[in-house]
């Protein structure tokens, strides 16, 4: 055993919730100079990252772009990001190279195409969203106004300017 590494001397379960918080190549890293590696499943830290790790630190989702080549299978797909080690993460943006109308999803289990009507992201502002989560990279963005709708009336105020001109202001920042 290595005694100079310091993440050998923790314990198993606080060494695993460790690595679900780094980049997949850094927990690649980690198993090649941990002694307790044997004791984890990289397979396993690898793809339960994808679903603890959302949303983002970040507060921004990863774009990653696949050759316009490449079959639109969610299996296919997930096996070529796998092998070019991307780190996808649940919420992700898919894009094929070449055509921005393009773009899929991964909501942690498969790549779904953005372009179906029926697939819809994940809610902003919700579950820790950020409300520009997906800015600049989808149109196709889902907002429940009636989780902020009293918040936004209780905080907002209007004043006569002048004539009958009302300015409308927000009296409180909201950190979304």
């Amino acid at each position: 055993m290595n005694t100079n590494n310091v993440f050998d001397l923790l314990p198993t379960e606080i060494l695993r919730q460790i690595l679900l918080y780094l980049e997949r190549k850094s927990i690649k890293f980690m198993f090649k100079i941990l002694a307790k590696s044997e004791q984890l499943i990289l397979d396993e830290i690898l793809a339960t990252r994808k679903i603890v790790a959302f949303p983002r630190k970040s507060g921004r989702c990863l774009v990653h772009n696949i050759p316009y080549n490449l079959y639109d299978s969610s299996e296919v797909i997930l096996r070529y990001l796998d092998y070019i080690d991307a780190d996808l993460v649940k919420g992700d943006i898919i894009n094929k190279s070449g055509r921005q109308c393009e773009n899929f999803f991964f909501d942690g289990n498969e790549i779904i195409n953005i372009n179906i009507i029926s697939c819809k992201l994940p809610p902003v502002i919700e579950n820790d969203i950020p409300l520009l989560y997906y800015e600049n990279n989808t149109d196709n963005v889902y907002f429940d106004h009636s989780l902020v709708k009293d918040q936004c009336v209780t905080n907002n105020r209007y004043e006569l300017i002048n004539d009958n001109k009302y300015q409308f202001f927000f009296i409180k920042v909201f950190n979304i």
